[in-house]
């Protein structure tokens, strides 16, 4: 074997080739099966994306490998692990388990990882065979919470068969705002710093401490318009890459896959290519969809190691043929994944109607509807005998699966028959805790403004305009079992996708009423929500409300688990909650799944009809703006 030069000599050196492997937003998808619907799923999983990493690995020895965050949260697995493994004898979780079969070199911390509590994290974490790096989550003393950074110290072999001794830098970074999102575990606990204050001293450290390279893992997504005088600015890809002494950068947090067409091209931002400001970007899709590679060709001058060239992928794992599962992950797995679906397969109680969501974002929605009352009754319960309890409850619900970023096939579609414990998972896919705030009128409204920012603006007269907006993600959209309310969307929102009041008009929440009398701005009620929620998360950050002690933390899944096992007959109907203002000779094309086709009866109730059967997919509907139906007890 030949030894590494530990400095490389002053002559000319012959160029390196250095490959970059990366995925992101696994949440949980080990294994190629959907287990939500109980199926092999041949568009995602680690153990298929494992058979793209050992191909990569073969074809480049000089090879790292890394994640960016939010493996250990979003499926039926993940979240029977964190509920129902609790105390029992210790096992690596079975993602880690996977990881480490792998051999990452280091792993980013994403914001879902703190969702089940700060202790399941430590304990997870503890198994892992790799470094786990968030920079900006700080203890309540201001101590890292888990490595900063870590320097990857690497032979190398260059194209003339010589060695060369690398460092390579490497620091993870998440959105600031998982303090408060996940506020019910972390409040005093934990504290964060903004995104690009903490990576600009990552990259200093990294730097004064010998790095040849920089890489980012940076669990945040890329926004053109992403704004430096935000200090707490969620997606800010585009900013890091602005940073000097960066070389490459992993992104994520959004679901897209990037280089494609899911960003905008601008000066800075190449989408074919995969470059923010001059510096390789890959974001690998989610679920593992997607391998990303940055391949580097480095060559070496008077200042050091530089990138010369770069060439980005993400390579997608739904081909033609199918990409297979790696043997030895499924082997590692196989007991835990056998283990959930038993768990999983366990009948509840029997659903009467099929639910769906296909029209959530456009007409009322049965699914919401019973989740809803279910949350309701919940708190209800809790607030019996108390003060709380005397003044009128709503309950506040959003679509969990709307397609988007997520795919064509991203929805929920149950037909009626027996209800089990995968199906209510898929029902209410986040790992929430149900909670409950006191609000008055004022902020009710504000509450269904920020909500209703979902919509494109549709001038009265459009046709055929887009109905939703791409950049805000469906489970903002609440819903607000108890009230009655029009949404005007030929006005311009009141708040922007930050949150901020936008100054344009007078909102779009009309005629909001409870028990058919106007809602009064100093009016008292409670609401039953979850934690991510009252939290203030998301567009919501303007909310103001008194969040209620409801005593010990209950998830969202297992209330409406017990909600289901109480009822024993699952007949819920969409209710007409909230509803267009009408807006004469209008109307809008809701993009959603080809399985809305099995529901055309629905469609003429809602204002629906089909115009457009896509390649891709989907199809596109036309949403009727005028005429909408009146609200009289359900709509069936």
């Amino acid at each position: 074997m030949p030894v590494p030069t530990q400095q490389p000599h002053n002559g000319q050196v012959t160029p390196l080739r250095l490959r970059l492997l990366a995925t992101t937003d696994l949440h949980g998808h080990v294994r190629g099966y959907d287990l939500f619907s109980d199926r092999e799923d041949t568009s995602c999983g680690l153990a298929r994306v494992a058979t793209l990493i050992d191909a990569a690995r073969a074809d480049c020895p000089n090879t790292l490998l890394f994640d960016n965050g939010d493996f250990l949260q979003g499926t039926p697995l993940t979240e029977y692990w964190a509920r129902n493994r609790t105390g029992r004898p210790a096992a690596p979780h079975p993602v880690i388990e996977a990881m480490n079969a792998l051999g990452y070199d280091a792993v980013a911390l994403g914001n879902h990882e703190f969702n089940y509590g700060l202790e399941f994290l430590l304990e997870s974490l503890s198994d892992a065979r790799f470094p786990c790096l968030a920079a900006n989550a700080l203890t309540a003393q201001g101590a890292p919470l888990t490595q900063s950074h870590t320097i990857i110290e690497r032979a190398l072999t260059d194209e003339a068969g010589t060695v060369h001794m690398l460092r390579i830098g490497v620091f993870g970074v998440l959105p600031p705002q998982f303090i408060l999102w996940d506020s019910a575990f972390l409040a005093g606990r934990l504290q964060s710093r903004a995104i690009v204050d903490t990576a600009r001293d990552e990259i200093a450290t990294l730097k004064a401490q010998g790095c040849d390279l920089v890489v980012a893992l940076a669990h945040t997504g890329i926004d053109p318009d992403a704004r430096e005088d935000d200090p707490h600015a969620e997606h800010v890809a585009t900013l890091l890459a602005r940073l000097e002494g960066l070389d490459a950068l992993v992104a994520g947090h959004d679901h897209i896959t990037f280089p494609g067409p899911d960003v905008p091209a601008r000066d800075w931002i190449d989408p074919e290519h995969g470059v923010l400001h001059g510096v390789p970007t890959v974001t690998p899709g989610h679920f593992g969809s997607h391998l990303g590679q940055i391949d580097l060709t480095l060559h070496h001058d008077a200042q050091g190691w530089q990138v010369a060239r770069a060439q980005v992928q993400a390579i997608p794992v739904r081909q033609t043929p199918s990409v297979p599962e790696a043997p030895r992950i499924v082997a590692c797995t196989a007991q835990a994944h056998d283990e959930v679906q038993r768990h999983s397969r366990q009948r509840i109680a029997r659903l009467d109607v099929p639910l769906h969501s296909y029209f959530s974002l456009a007409a009322p929605d049965a699914a919401l509807t019973f989740v809803a009352h279910a949350q309701r009754e919940h708190v209800r319960t809790l607030l019996e005998g108390r003060i709380e309890g005397e003044l009128p409850l709503l309950s506040a619900v959003a679509p969990c699966k709307s397609g988007g970023r997520s795919g064509t096939e991203y929805y929920l579609d149950l037909k009626p028959g027996p209800l089990s414990i995968r199906n209510l998972s898929e029902i209410y896919l986040f790992p929430n805790i149900v909670t409950a705030v006191i609000i008055d009128g004022a902020g009710l409204k504000s509450w269904l403004e920020r909500a209703a920012i979902v919509f494109e603006t549709i001038p009265a007269g459009s046709q055929g305009q887009t109905l939703i907006r791409p950049s805000v993600p469906a489970y903002n959209f609440d819903v607000m079992l108890g009230l009655t309310y029009e949404i005007d969307i030929s006005a311009p929102p009141a708040f922007d996708l930050q949150g901020a009041a936008t100054g344009e008009g007078h909102g779009r929440i009309r005629d909001m009423r409870h028990q058919g009398r106007p809602v009064e701005d100093t009016q008292k009620f409670v609401v039953a929500t979850n934690n991510y929620r009252s939290a203030f998360a998301g567009q919501f950050t303007g909310l103001e409300a008194l969040r209620i002690d409801l005593g010990p933390d209950v998830a969202s899944r297992d209330m409406l688990i017990e909600a289901a096992r109480r009822w024993e007959t699952v007949h819920p109907q969409p209710e007409p909650i909230w509803q267009f203002r009408d807006q004469p000779d209008t109307y809008a094309r809701l993009i959603t799944g080809a399985g809305a086709l099995a529901y055309t009866a629905q469609m003429g109730r809602f204002g629906l009809s089909v115009e457009e059967h896509c390649e891709d997919g989907t199809v596109t509907l036309c949403k009727q703006l005028f005429e909408e139906v009146r609200r009289s007890g359900t709509l069936g």
